[in-house]
C-alpha cells in the first residue's frame, strides 16, 4: 500500500518535472508495443533521465532494473523497491 502511494507521488512529481524541463515529449512507435510483458530500453546515455521519461510516457505500470549496489544506499534502498526497482 505504501509502495503504491510512493510510486504515484513520485510519478506525479516526475511528470511535473518533465513538463517544466521539456516543452514537448514525443513518443513514436507506441503502436508497435505488443500487449503483455515487454522490455522497454532507453537508448540515450543519460541513465537518470531515460527511466523518468519512459515512466512518465508509458501507458502502463513499469518495473525498472537497477544496479544492485544502489539498494544498499540508505535513501535509494528505501525508494527503489517502492517504485518498482529490481536489483540486477
Amino acid at each position: 500500500m505504501l509502495g503504491r502511494m510512493v510510486r504515484r507521488v513520485l510519478l506525479a512529481f516526475f511528470q511535473l518535472v518533465t513538463r517544466v524541463f521539456f516543452r514537448r515529449v514525443q513518443v513514436t512507435g507506441i503502436d508497435h508495443v505488443p500487449p503483455g510483458a515487454v522490455m522497454l530500453v532507453g537508448n540515450h546515455p543519460n541513465s537518470l533521465l531515460d527511466p523518468i521519461l519512459i515512466a512518465t510516457t508509458a501507458p502502463r505500470p513499469l518495473r525498472f532494473a537497477a544496479k544492485d549496489v544502489l539498494f544498499a544506499v540508505p535513501l535509494m534502498g528505501w525508494i527503489l523497491p517502492r517504485v518498482g526497482g529490481v536489483p540486477i
